[in-house]
């Protein structure tokens, strides 16, 4: 899937100013794991060392890819295929011969609907947790103000009665 028709080499000069197309993926090369943005503008980009411009075939789904850039499937290749110690990166050659499955175009925009459906869920599931946390704060601060409340009432009254 990722092969020299479709895995463009734009690191040769890499301060020049390209101009991608829609459609394309550019993927940071780095820290043993890859990143894929979708180009959704055709505004010129000045392109970086360790970046790479992917530009998909017609039978494979952008947002399906971005998936499979961002699955440990990829990762793991990643980190085997991986050079250099302060900044592991994943050159060009090792990129392009990376293994991964590609289902026809149809299941493909099944799984990212599914993956998109499942998210959504997760979302959902993180604001509730996020909810209840803020509720489970709310609560322990409205006990111990009571709790701190009755204390000094309390002792308030015992000197009071003592005088």
């Amino acid at each position: 899937m990722l092969n020299r028709k479709n895995l463009r080499n734009v690191i040769a000069e890499p301060s020049v100013i390209h101009v991608l197309e829609l459609g394309e993926i550019i993927a940071t090369e780095c820290r043993k794991f890859i990143i894929g943005v979708l180009v959704d503008t055709r505004r010129p980009f000045c392109v970086q060392r360790h970046i790479a411009i992917l530009k998909p075939p017609r039978d494979v789904d952008i947002k399906f890819l971005r998936l499979l850039l961002a699955s440990t499937l990829v990762y793991l290749q990643a980190t085997k295929s991986a050079t250099g110690a302060a900044q592991p990166t994943v050159a060009l050659k090792p990129l392009r011969n990376f293994l991964v499955p590609l289902p026809p175009l149809a299941e493909q925009r099944r799984i990212v609907s599914k993956v998109d459906e499942l998210m959504k869920i997760c979302d959902l599931l993180e604001a509730e947790l996020s909810t209840a946390q803020n509720e489970k704060r709310r609560l322990l601060e409205s006990v111990l103000h009571d709790a701190l409340n009755e204390s000094h009432a309390h002792i308030c009254e015992r000197t009071a009665v003592k005088a």
